[in-house]
């Protein structure tokens, strides 16, 4: 039994002993001659913009946000309603009833 383990061993290390490096192998280091990327490359930065609580602006269960170039739309659900946000967080009105008149929608879901 203990010839047999010394053979193995020994066959093993004849074996790790004779593999040669391959100078054409990919090697760590090449990836150091690459371009790097930062994050900020690639995202725009965060910005957290406190809302305007009062009564009327509460919101909760937050299903859709849409930006326009002046103001943000939230669409929340129970009860269903777009609250209407201007760039600084003001709270400016909610449009909670479906129809077809001003400040009423036909399809809640659809806004973009």
């Amino acid at each position: 039994m203990k010839r047999s383990y010394l053979g193995i061993c020994l066959f093993l290390l004849f074996f790790a002993c004779s593999c040669k490096k391959n100078s054409n192998s990919l090697s760590y280091d090449t990836f150091d001659s690459l371009p790097t990327v930062s994050l900020e490359d690639v995202f725009e930065p965060i910005t957290f913009i406190p809302l305007q609580s009062n009564d009327s602006s509460i919101i909760s269960n937050i299903l859709k946000i849409c930006m326009s170039e002046d103001s943000f739309y939230i669409l929340s659900v129970n009860p269903f309603k777009i609250s209407k946000f201007d760039r600084a967080g003001n709270f400016i009105s909610n449009i909670a009833r479906e129809g077809r008149a001003e400040g009423e929608y036909l399809v809640i879901s659809d806004i973009n």
